[in-house]
């Protein structure tokens, strides 16, 4: 009852102390901003005050430099009359706006500007006298009276206002005494009465802390009780699906709950006093004796994963979190079994795999067709070719893909009745227009050798749409047959020559029919672009039907029994619910790996250093106010696909800051560098001083699910480097990096020096 008591008024006089002190605190804030209000006008008024001064000096300075002129002709006179010309219109806009708030003081501004313009006209009047008609002249008008008279004007105006500001500044400065004299008054009193509360409170706690140290030795003995409590709550024991236990300093079992059989085959009483290290895979041994280390050393652990023999020697995957109890020197830890987790990853990595090699299969039946294909976007930027047209053109994939089809493809400017380029572009504008297929006449059009001299080829195109399930056109199939020879000879036929002139007539007919055959195979390469595609959906809704399963359930759960869930079995969902999201957000990786092979590249011109510094603006909620050391060097600017090299540098550099997470002082680059395959080539390195990796597992960087660090390290999916990978190799480059374990890591990517538009501007930087 007195601890009660002793509780009840130590809460009261903290509570009155707090308020007390806000109290004053709240007041002393109130009278110092109305005191730095009054002392802000204060300066005003004198700073007013000045600036009218100074305007003031400024037209003497402009009275004596005109009479200085017209009475002794010195040139040396008119550098400072023509310097303080220019200053009286800027000193007098300071003054009208400094006095914006004093309708009067803006009325005898309002009387001032004029009178200012006059003194400068005379003044500039008498200069100008002076100089072209002598000084006789000059000093005649200076006589006359009519600066003197503007000049009395001037002055009594600014006097005037000079006068408002005085009494203002006297206002002022009682009025700032005033507020200061009650500020001390306050801050005084309520000091005093804090204090004496304080005090009070002291001799409170005094009292409590004894209380305290009696009732810890009964909290000591009712410790030795909480295991015995937890022995017999079999209930939860033995229905969790987790194991529950309790490990000594020497690494050895104490406790156990009903599921470590489940788990490992063994039961509670043949593990109990083994040490925990003999169970997991000798492989991961040394990871796990490193996070023991850090849980005794007070660093709660959560989501280590490593492996475990069960009895019958199989291994299982476990996820464990941790924590150490330095009052009883013991480790309390709870175990999850992601098999299952696991097996879903495969499954998910095997429909990855049957994605891509379905997609290489595409690719390589279409690059390999023997017929002469392009595939254009909408608006003429070449996105895929055969082989065969490859050949025919004299040209490179990596030389035309990405770029407009008459800039790779110009009319020969030799030739002054080219109409290939004319006659094409009418074609496709009927394709994107009707969303139709367009067969065209024979057309002579020159192709351009690897020399820049042009070769005279005739052509028998064919242009197809690609349109998508919206109606919207996707792409066109332009499909060309090089009829060049047949043209020829049937030039060299001649007219009475019926024998041939049949001939040649059954050869395009043949042409025709060939047409007709290969716009058939460009429909079936179509329809299996568009199964591949459902597939993909298809595996994204039966990948994620499922996970929304666990993630409602376990969300109506969490609701339904949250009166009676402790703190672990609310935890427990937790997990439950996050590795859910966590699969989600996987399939969204795995969707966006197989979509990049797929998508269509815009080509514009791009500025590295404004992508760079998009990213890093973008990563401001992930950094949460670390100190990181920034080195952001000028990059060239290049023709690409802006959004997907801006995915390039989300991954690089969200990387290097998940990576430098534990450096005190992290430091992360993007610089120029060299590609000492491609020494011609553009290349970008992101270094960073974090984690860093073993070379020797390198290889593995730029696969998908290919992580060197576990989960409980550092999050991730394993599938970004893969997409900057596909992304810079979709572009022409390669990737490549290097790094060194606890020292830092360095991601390179480089592009074709013909992807290069022109100098970065180093002001970006």
């Amino acid at each position: 009852m007195k601890s009660l008591v002793s509780r009840h008024l130590l809460l009261a006089g903290l509570t009155l102390s707090l308020a007390l002190l806000v109290g004053v605190a709240w007041i002393n804030w109130a009278h110092s901003y109305h005191w730095q209000d009054t002392v802000r006008r204060v300066s005003h008024a004198e700073q007013v005050r000045a600036e009218l001064d100074r305007l003031f000096i400024q037209i003497q300075d402009l009275e004596t430099g005109s009479r200085g002129f017209v009475m002794t002709g010195d040139p040396g006179f008119l550098a400072p009359f023509d310097a303080v010309v220019d200053k009286i219109e800027g000193q007098f806009r300071t003054v009208r706006a400094l006095t914006a708030d004093n309708p009067r003081e803006q009325a005898d501004c309002d009387l001032l500007a004029p009178l200012l313009a006059r003194k400068i006209a005379i003044a500039q009047g008498n200069v100008n006298l002076r100089k072209s008609a002598g000084a006789d002249v000059a000093r005649e008008a200076v006589g006359g009276g009519s600066g003197r008279a503007v000049m009395d004007e001037i002055r009594a105006v600014i006097t005037r206002m000079r006068g408002e500001e005085a009494a203002l500044l006297a206002q002022r400065s009682e009025a700032a005494e005033k507020e200061a004299r009650k500020a001390r008054a306050l801050t005084a009193t309520g000091t005093g009465l804090g204090f004496a509360l304080l005090a009070a409170v002291f001799v409170l706690l005094l009292r409590e802390n004894q209380l305290r140290r009696r009732s810890q030795a009964a909290l000591r003995a009712g410790a030795a009780r909480l295991e015995a409590v937890v022995r017999s709550n079999q209930l939860i024991m033995e229905h969790s699906l987790d194991v529950i236990c309790t490990i000594d300093e020497q690494g050895r079992f104490v406790f156990l709950s009903a599921a470590c059989e489940r788990f490992w085959g063994y039961t509670p009483e043949e593990l109990a006093g083994r040490p925990c290290i003999d169970l997991v895979c000798p492989e991961d041994h040394a990871k796990t004796n490193r996070a023991a280390a850090d849980i005794m050393a007070g660093k709660p652990v959560r989501d280590f994963e490593n492996r475990y023999h069960r009895k019958d020697g199989s291994l299982i995957p476990v996820v464990w979190s941790a924590v150490w109890s330095a009052e009883d020197r013991i480790m309390f830890c709870v175990a999850h079994d992601v098999t299952e987790r696991k097996r879903a990853e495969a499954e998910i990595g095997r429909l990855n795999a049957e994605l891509r090699q379905r997609a290489a299969q595409l690719q390589s039946l279409f690059e390999s067709l023997p017929g002469l294909y392009l595939v254009l976007t909408p608006d003429l930027v070449i996105t895929a070719v055969s082989d065969a047209y490859l050949k025919a053109t004299m040209t490179t994939r990596a030389g035309i893909i990405g770029r407009g089809l008459f800039e790779v493809f110009p009319d020969n400017p030799d030739d002054p009745a080219a109409d290939g380029t004319s006659n094409l572009r009418a074609s496709l504008d009927r394709v994107r227009r009707h969303r139709a297929p367009d067969t065209m006449a024979i057309q002579k059009y020159d192709v351009r050798r690897p020399d820049g001299t042009f070769e005279e080829r005739f052509w028998s195109p064919v242009n197809s749409p690609v349109v998508g399930a919206d109606g919207q056109l996707e792409y066109i199939i332009h499909r060309v047959e090089d009829v060049t020879d047949f043209v020829r000879q049937k030039s060299a036929v001649p007219a009475d020559d019926r024998t041939l002139q049949a001939r040649m007539q059954q050869m395009e007919a043949e042409i025709y029919q060939r047409a007709q055959e290969i716009q058939s195979v460009m429909g079936r390469l179509r329809a299996a672009n568009d199964e591949l595609e459902s597939f993909s959906y298809s595996v994204s809704h039966d990948l994620r039907a499922p996970l929304r399963h666990i993630e409602g359930f376990a969300g109506m759960l969490s609701a339904h029994a949250a009166a009676t869930l402790d703190d672990k079995g609310r935890r427990y969902l937790t997990v439950i619910a996050d590795s859910a999201r966590r699969m989600g957000v996987l399939i969204d990786d795995l969707l966006a790996f197989a979509r990049i092979g797929r998508a269509e590249l815009s080509r514009s011109p791009i500025r590295l250093d404004e992508l760079v510094r998009d990213v890093r603006q973008s990563l401001a909620g992930e950094i949460n106010g670390r100190r990181i050391e920034w080195d952001l060097q000028a990059l060239p600017v290049v023709q690409g696909d802006p959004n997907l090299l801006r995915q390039v540098f989300a991954n690089l550099i969200g990387n290097s800051v998940k990576y430098t997470g534990r450096q005190p002082e992290a430091r992360i680059s993007v610089s120029p560098a060299v590609d000492p395959e491609a020494p011609d080539a553009i290349a970008v390195a992101v270094r960073d001083n974090g984690a860093g990796f073993d070379m020797k597992y390198a290889h593995k960087l730029f696969g998908v699910f290919q992580r060197l660090h576990s989960a409980s390290e550092f999050e991730g999916t394993g599938v970004g480097l893969a997409n900057v990978r596909r992304i810079i190799e979709r572009h022409g480059g390669r990737t490549w990096a290097e790094g060194e374990l606890g020292k830092g890591a360095a991601f390179y990517f480089s592009l074709p020096r013909e992807s290069a538009s022109a100098p970065a501007d180093p002001s970006l930087s």
